[in-house]
């Protein structure tokens, strides 16, 4: 027997069942296509994905919560909204990343190209540097460009700056 709720998606409260999008010029470049970035409910455990799987974890929760995020779905919706770079996460999947306070926020996905084609998102993730091959980065309309400290190295000691006595 299949487990019929793990195809459902989980909708944002107040947003609904897209929270967020793979644009045409994303998708070009990334593969997949143009959909929404949708979250379905999964199965739990390791080899799990969707909320299911990320809720298992308790450990996990407490991260998102201590990001300033009630639950996994507020994390993913602001991921979703403002990724600025995707990495190659294997097996077909890419990793959104959008940074916050310090950390890479990150969203694993894979594309469903279904009847009605979408982003699944497989686990979310906090990182202090997310790391992987980066495919794209976006230059987000409100002006703000997309920063990499992982790409370039700076010299010891470069951004130490002490009062004088």
């Amino acid at each position: 027997m299949t487990d019929l709720i793990a195809e459902q998606f989980v909708p944002h409260p107040q947003f609904g069942i897209d929270l967020g999008l793979v644009t045409q010029d994303v998708a070009s470049v990334i593969g997949g296509g143009a959909a929404p970035i949708r979250l379905q409910h999964g199965f739990p455990g390791s080899k799990g994905y969707g909320y299911r799987h990320v809720e298992s974890y308790p450990d996990r929760i407490m991260q998102y919560k201590n990001l300033g995020f009630a639950n996994f779905v507020e994390f993913a919706r602001h991921i979703a909204q403002g990724y600025t770079k995707v990495l190659d996460a294997k097996e077909g999947r890419r990793k959104l990343v959008c940074p916050k306070d310090g950390y890479d926020l990150a969203l694993v996905v894979e594309f469903k190209a279904a009847q009605d084609p979408f982003w699944n998102i497989v686990t979310g993730l906090p990182y202090r540097v997310a790391r992987g091959d980066i495919i794209k980065e976006i230059l987000r309309a409100d002006g703000s460009e997309p920063t990499s400290g992982v790409t370039k190295k700076r010299p010891r000691f470069a951004t130490l700056s002490l009062p004088k006595p």
